[in-house]
């Protein structure tokens, strides 16, 4: 018998919806094929699941033809069937003729649409087979309706303690005294469960963001409501995230879930507008999510409503009611979903889009970060930010919104031609001396969570690191012995717990003596009692755990000195002779490295004393073209 053949969808707003027959378990599973026009009513239940294995198949009857679809899929329809009456479900392997490049593009651009009309979103976990193990070896299976349990009972208590006054200061955050009781066996269920493939998916992200109280997540046959699976993911990646690194567990896509629907659906049932987000956030946030196409990282998000032209208003709550009103007859995303074209040309005209329509404009550039490799590859533009690069380090740009390297323009002169961005702006100077902070020293940035052993935070890389920097800065000023607080001003990019380090210059210096202190007293080093009391002293008031977070903006990062002994951080990749850019319009300055005829962007960085203004000369400004 001849496979199922596809008809060409024959309008703009269709879909097709399946409809599942009928069937005891042992039935073959049959389906049947409808058009639906999405801007009408229409009633079905969307699927969002993992496809598996894709050489793992097993075949359904549609519409009287044989069909091939992944083990997952074909367990999740076997669930969900009903003995007596037939279901009407949407699963985009079924729906989406995923041979047509061009309908493929055309129906991933409604994707949010498609799930936002849902009567209700159907989460396929998978079958309710998971085992877990104790740290004595001990292995066993907790059903999954124990485990959803867990989750609810936390999600029913979460409610109690943010009824009280006081809200979330009632919540307790887990510390590492707290681990031992999360490791019972109905809590390894819940990391067990939070492993499964689905969690790390990045088209869930979307799916279950745009979903309304009606969605349910299933493992087997325990069910879980979306309220309760909500309540409890906001707690354990706000209050959990020591269990979570204990487990090695980050839930990024959770977090961007949550941002989905509380961007989406929350200003629709408490009237309230929500504040504008920007699409480019929303992109570099899921670039750990898990997208076996690259282009997906973009075409994936397409279901945000930051992602329409953002030339109208989007801090409006029409604008989320759009979703209802036909969005794509009245407003364009930023890129339309096209999977015939390159990598590259994806990732361009988002660039472009973002850069010339969006609210971010030239900081896009921030996101933008490439490794040697990178540089050198011609084939992509440099400025372009390549999102399915998971490994980004924490954007300067992001988290130091006081800073502004140069005055704030509305529209700073930008012309994009072919691959090659053209603006203007000043050259402050060029590296001269690097020191990659990666590796073992990068580590010494963090506690070891899983053994608890708080030396492991004191290693003598601050030593390694400033004896390396007095030397280089003495053989490049030599008759000027280097400052230790600009030192560390650099090594934090001039943060302090959100503020400007120069702001709050006594408190930042009393976080350092407390973190040297701390450190001599834990490595046993020998210091003279004068020595300790002169730390001990300055200390006082300081923070040493708030130092060492402040230094972790320098991990995968490298110190630099210029020519004229200028102290920065800059992207790992950057080597002496990178010059320092300060862009017209930008927040930070910027490395790039002149190959040849042309430059190419290395990525942002810190420069003391040129984060505010001060080396900004207009009368310096010239024109500079990034391939």
């Amino acid at each position: 018998m001849p496979s199922y053949k596809y008809l060409q969808l024959p309008f703009e707003a269709c879909i097709r919806t399946l409809r599942l027959l009928p069937g005891l378990r042992e039935d073959p599973i049959r389906v049947r094929i409808f058009y639906a026009d999405l801007d009408l009513n229409t009633d079905y239940e969307a699927l969002s699941y993992v496809w598996g294995d894709p050489d793992k198949k097993m075949e359904i009857i549609c519409d009287g033809s044989p069909m091939q679809v992944t083990a997952n899929l074909y367990e999740a329809l076997h669930h969900f069937r009903y003995t007596d009456k037939h279901r009407t479900l949407w699963a985009d392997a079924i729906c989406i003729n995923q041979a047509d490049g061009k309908e493929k593009s055309t129906q991933v651009r409604m994707m949010g649409r498609i799930y936002w009309r849902a009567t209700a979103v159907l989460v396929w976990l998978g079958l309710d087979n998971a085992h877990i193990s104790d740290e004595e070896g001990n292995i066993s299976h907790v059903p999954a309706l124990e485990t959803f349990d867990v989750i609810r009972e936390r999600a029913k208590s979460l409610e109690v303690e943010l009824a009280l006054p006081g809200g979330w200061d009632n919540v307790d955050v887990i510390s590492l005294k707290d681990i031992p009781k999360y490791n019972a066996r109905r809590w390894l269920s819940v990391i067990c469960l939070l492993q499964r493939p689905w969690f790390s998916r990045g088209w869930i992200i979307q799916e279950l963001g745009l979903a309304n109280d009606a969605a349910r997540l299933v493992c087997g046959h325990a069910e879980l409501e979306f309220g309760y699976y909500l309540s409890f993911i906001t707690w354990i990646v706000g209050n959990g995230q020591v269990l979570l690194n204990y487990h090695n567990l980050t839930l990024r896509t959770q977090w961007l879930i949550l941002d989905f629907w509380h961007t989406s659906r929350l200003p629709i049932q408490t009237s309230q507008p929500k504040a504008r987000r920007e699409f480019v956030r929303v992109l570099a946030d899921a670039r750990w999510a898990g997208f076996s196409n690259p282009r997906d990282h973009v075409y994936g998000m397409l279901g945000h409503p930051s992602a329409f032209d953002t030339r109208y208003e989007l801090n409006d709550r029409h604008t989320f009611q759009g979703f209802q009103e036909q969005p794509s007859k009245n407003r364009e995303t930023i890129v339309t979903p096209d999977y015939d074209k390159s990598l590259a040309e994806v990732y361009l005209e988002t660039a472009t889009g973002l850069m010339l329509h969006g609210i971010e404009g030239i900081d896009v550039l921030s996101y933008a970060i490439n490794d040697s490799e990178e540089i050198s590859d011609f084939d992509f533009p440099s400025w372009v930010p390549r999102w399915n690069k998971g490994h980004v380090q924490l954007r300067i740009k992001d988290n130091f919104s006081f800073y502004a390297a140069t005055p704030r323009s509305k529209d700073p002169p930008l012309r994009i031609s072919a691959n090659c961005l053209q603006l203007r702006g000043i050259n402050i100077g060029a590296i001269k001396w690097t020191y990659n902070i990666t590796g073992e020293m990068a580590e010494g940035l963090y506690p070891n969570v899983q053994r608890g052993s708080p030396s492991s935070q004191f290693k003598d890389w601050l030593e390694i690191l400033w004896k390396a920097y007095e030397a280089a800065h003495q053989s490049i000023i030599q008759e000027e012995d280097p400052d230790p607080c600009v030192f560390l001003f650099t090594l934090t990019a001039g943060y302090m717990n959100g503020y400007s380090a120069e702001d709050y210059r006594d408190e930042f210096e009393a976080n350092a003596y407390a973190f040297q202190y701390t450190k001599a007293v834990r490595l046993k080093k020998d210091f003279s009692y004068e020595e300790l009391g002169f730390l001990k002293t300055h200390a006082i008031g300081g923070d040493a755990s708030q130092f060492l977070r402040d230094l972790q903006i320098c991990e995968q990062r490298a110190l630099f000195l210029s020519h004229d002994g200028q102290s920065g951080l800059a992207p790992p990749a950057s080597v002496p002779g990178d010059e320092v850019w300060i862009f017209e319009g930008a927040r930070t300055p910027f490395v790039v490295r002149k190959l040849g005829d042309v430059r190419r962007l290395v990525g942002e960085a810190y420069v003391h004393g040129a984060m505010r203004g001060k080396a900004f000369k207009q009368d310096r400004l010239e024109d500079i073209e990034l391939q």
